[in-house]
């Protein structure tokens, strides 16, 4: 892919997630930003109270988004999606959970390069941090390295 694929991809996205926690709203979930976000599945669906999930508020400073909001909604669809499937933090279960995120954008008929960009900034990340036990510095390198180099 090419920079401005990948820049076009990330905008589908953001409209995308937009879309997609709006839905989650209308069907009654909400989110908080906290600076202490669950670590573990078992603490988010404790933590989780009356469909309020709270949501980490680090880590989106160096995102492919172009804010950090949609970083929040993509996290809060993944975690609701987490939820839903009863799928913990594990790298199987993150899989299983990115694997339902991937169907849903697919259905939704969301364009090939931005479910491509989806599972390098979802996926790719998570075997990282499976591989090195650590969480990517900068998610938005990270992602356009896998994108220009990759695809």
């Amino acid at each position: 892919m090419r920079k401005a694929e990948i820049d076009k991809a990330v905008y589908e996205l953001e409209q995308f997630y937009i879309t997609m926690s709006s839905i989650r709203e209308i069907n009654g979930w909400s989110y908080k930003v906290t600076h202490d976000a669950p670590e573990s599945f078992r603490e988010l669906t404790y933590r989780t109270q009356n469909k309020c999930i709270p949501i980490a508020s680090y880590g989106s400073e160096l995102t492919i988004y172009s804010k950090s909001v949609y970083n929040y909604y993509n996290r809060f669809w993944h975690d609701v999606t987490h939820l839903q499937l009863g799928k913990g933090f594990s790298f199987a279960d993150e899989t299983t959970v990115i694997l339902e995120q991937c169907r849903q954008l697919a259905e939704a008929g969301v364009s090939i390069n931005a479910q491509r960009v989806f599972w390098a900034d979802m996926y790719e990340q998570a075997k990282y941090y499976e591989d090195n036990n650590e969480f990517v510095n900068n998610q938005k390198q990270f992602v356009y390295t896998k994108l220009l180099g990759v695809f």
